[in-house]
């Protein structure tokens, strides 16, 4: 018995015949006479004993099943040649197969290409919406983006129980799910040899003919090194998605390259791009490189590339030829000095994420990337880096921005610029100031640090509001401006110097508000302070 057919039988269990395949479908046939309910109840139940015991066929089915409202549509379910076909039912189970069929186009490609992820993988659901919109396999819609439509079909996947398994965050939303295993198997099975898995095994020889979309998991603390990418590659012209990420094991940060090694994987990436011109999505995380080579210029089709926990140092000039780049991810690169200086003509580019990197500014012409909707952090000021203007032009920012270094703006008027107010998609708003360990900040630094943040008007979609570090002796006006009916969360860290909080006590949806290290605050403030009273109504209250 193969080891798949081993795996069915272990997830049978005993099942009653009002199983979801016809009572979530009766539900929506009540107006339906007394025969017609019975006929399709009946019909139900021969469907059920065809799911082999399997829970999972039957909700998956279930969920097809819904769209289905008259008693032929049922019987063609039931007499479909898919329950008999031997090789269905020695790979996987035919009432997955049916569900899978019952998938639009669209959801089909969406659902096979998942099959690149290993089994017990967590899927995120950004990142597989950001994949999908990288290989077309959403279209464009005027009154919807792509990540949006990409979302919806996420959720029909997840409705149809093609994905399970979901976590969510603390607000409610969905970010990652996983594959049954039995699911995996399907999508496998579907997919054929357009995507592949690759186990590397010593010795291992892998017949890529016909891969579009292939990933090489590794395991174990040490970065994968990029010689051991089988040569076989090179041959695979069309190959449209390659992955190369750790599958378990820790991360060793100690890891250091010598320049041999920094040579080798360089050259070997500069043949491997010579060759796969036709990449889609490259993900190299992990990875023991410290720099691309320039032909990565030449991959014209790329559109998400995530260099994430690896050993790069900087990236190529040459990376602003690769003009359909949409998703740019370099997190956790710690030995990332900085971007290349013409980022601004990457003007395809919806999501630049960097966080955990140690980048001290961002390159001037960040504010032509008009399309972005995802920025990790805005970096004012530093050498040849940006302004707080240069975020004037970015109102499809969505989630969370932090802005750091806001002690280099200059002036309320570049305050204004920033025009945050028109940043209608974010719900959360970091500001960090920095200033060294004992620094003394005079009078003028401090009159422009309160016309600075007095200039930051905010959005009132605005729900989490995070101030770092701020040397003024009072808050903005706007803090406190019940017009800021979403805010709920207001964090307030080391603002050594304000004597007194601004009338939150104003903003009709304040849930929480934590302020640590801000001595003067913390007085005022505290259980048994002068002006408890104020913020006594508020639910959460932290004065550390």
């Amino acid at each position: 018995m193969s080891g798949r057919r081993r795996k069915l039988s272990d997830h049978k269990q005993p099942m009653k015949v009002t199983c979801p395949v016809s009572a979530r479908t009766i539900e929506a046939l009540e107006h339906r006479s007394t025969t017609e309910r019975l006929e399709l109840e009946e019909i139900g139940r021969k469907i059920v004993n065809k799911c082999r015991g399997v829970p999972l066929a039957a909700k998956t089915l279930g969920s097809a099943m819904q769209s289905r409202r008259t008693t032929r549509q049922w019987e063609h379910v039931l007499e479909s040649e898919i329950w008999n076909l031997a090789d269905v039912k020695e790979e996987i189970l035919p009432a997955l197969l049916l569900s899978y069929y019952d998938l639009p186009p669209t959801l089909k490609q969406c659902f096979t290409y998942c099959s690149i992820f290993p089994k017990d993988w967590e899927i995120k659901k950004d990142k597989i919406v950001q994949l999908w919109v990288a290989q077309g396999f959403i279209g464009s819609d005027t009154s919807k983006d792509m990540e949006e439509i990409g979302g919806v079909y996420f959720d029909d996947l997840l409705k149809r129980s093609l994905l399970q398994d979901a976590r969510m965050d603390d607000d409610g939303n969905i970010f990652g799910v996983k594959m049954h295993d039995l699911v995996h198997d399907l999508a496998q099975f579907v997919a054929g040899n357009d995507c592949s898995i690759l186990k590397m095994t010593q010795g291992a020889i892998f017949n890529l003919n016909k891969v579009r979309h292939s990933s090489l998991p590794f395991t174990g603390p040490g970065a994968f090194e990029v010689t051991s990418i089988p040569s076989s590659f090179y041959k695979v012209h069309k190959l449209r998605t390659l992955f190369i990420f750790r599958e378990s094991g820790l991360f060793d940060s100690s890891i250091e390259m010598s320049e041999m090694e920094k040579v080798r994987s360089c050259k070997v990436l500069h043949n491997l791009f010579h060759h796969l011109r036709c990449l889609r999505a490259l993900e190299m995380s992990g990875t023991k490189i410290s720099r691309l080579p320039r032909t990565v210029g030449q991959l014209k089709q790329l559109r998400y590339l995530d260099l994430s926990r690896s050993m790069i140092e900087e990236l190529p000039e040459e990376l602003i030829d690769c003009i359909n780049l949409q998703s740019l991810i370099i997190n956790y690169c710690r030995f990332l000095k900085r971007l290349p200086r013409e980022m601004g003509k990457l003007i395809s580019l919806r999501h630049l994420k960097f966080r955990g990197t140690e980048l001290k500014y961002l390159p001037k012409g960040i504010g032509r990337l008009t399309s972005l909707q995802t920025l990790t952090k805005f970096i004012v000021g530093g050498n040849d880096g940006c302004e707080l203007g240069e975020l004037k032009h970015l109102n499809l920012l969505r989630g969370r921005l932090d802005i750091y270094q806001l002690q280099k703006a200059s002036s309320q008027e570049e305050a204004k610029q920033a025009e945050l107010n028109e940043k209608m998609h974010l719900h959360t708003l970091s500001l960090h100031y920095y200033y060294e360990y004992g620094e003394v900040v005079g009078d003028e630094e401090q009159r422009r640090a309160e016309v600075v943040l007095q200039g930051l008007r905010l959005h009132t979609n605005l729900k989490v509001l995070l101030i770092e570090g701020y040397r003024g002796s009072k808050f903005p006006d706007w803090m406190g401006d019940p017009s800021f009916s979403n805010l709920i969360f207001v964090l307030l860290y080391n603002c050594t110097e304000c004597e007194e909080l601004p009338p939150l006590w104003n903003l009709p949806m304040l849930r929480k508000l934590w302020v640590f290290g801000c001595p003067v605050l913390a007085e005022r403030y505290k259980e048994g302070g002068d002006d408890r009273h104020k913020i006594a109504h508020i639910s959460d209250l932290d004065m550390s």
